[in-house]
């Protein structure tokens, strides 16, 4: 009986996903090192949902951040 309830535990612990607040963050400001220790501390605690659904917010906010500078820099290309 206990094991099966340490497995449930176990399962809804991994099985948790990220708040719509947190993935804000993790989109916004993905370059420090709290948000990297935040997400390496899903992982480490059993959070494997919360762990990837932080990466793929950090990437996003990622490349949302790399293309805007690019943008900015043909815009800037194509006025000078």
């Amino acid at each position: 009986m206990t094991e099966s309830l340490e497995h449930k535990e176990e399962s809804n612990l991994s099985n948790q996903p990220l708040d719509g607040r947190q993935k804000i963050y993790f989109t916004m400001i993905w370059w420090g090192v709290e948000c990297w220790s935040i997400v390496n501390g899903f992982k480490a605690n059993g959070y494997s949902r919360k762990y990837r659904e932080a990466r793929r917010a950090i990437f996003a906010g990622a490349t949302v951040y790399a293309t805007g500078i690019v943008v900015f820099i043909l815009v800037l290309l194509q006025q000078g």
